[in-house]
């Protein structure tokens, strides 16, 4: 059976792309945080890092809470 290629976002290519959209009273849950900030594809862990730090300090989209959980090897 061929593969099939995906045109899903990776997890933190779809978080990057959500982050712009996120209100007051959010929660952001990065399960398994290493996935996110720190992925294969070169840059894209800083951006998502980057836009986080933005969703946190913009006042107009306060409050929001970032959770995240990360195995203890990375």
């Amino acid at each position: 059976m061929a593969a099939v290629a995906s045109d899903r976002p990776s997890r933190p290519g779809a978080a990057l792309a959500e982050l712009p959209g996120i209100g007051p009273r959010t929660v952001v849950w990065l399960n398994e945080a290493q996935f996110y900030l720190d992925p294969a594809e070169a840059g894209l862990g800083e951006r998502v890092a980057a836009g986080l730090r933005e969703l946190l300090r913009a006042l107009g989209r306060a409050p929001v809470l970032v959770l995240a959980t990360m195995w203890p090897q990375f």
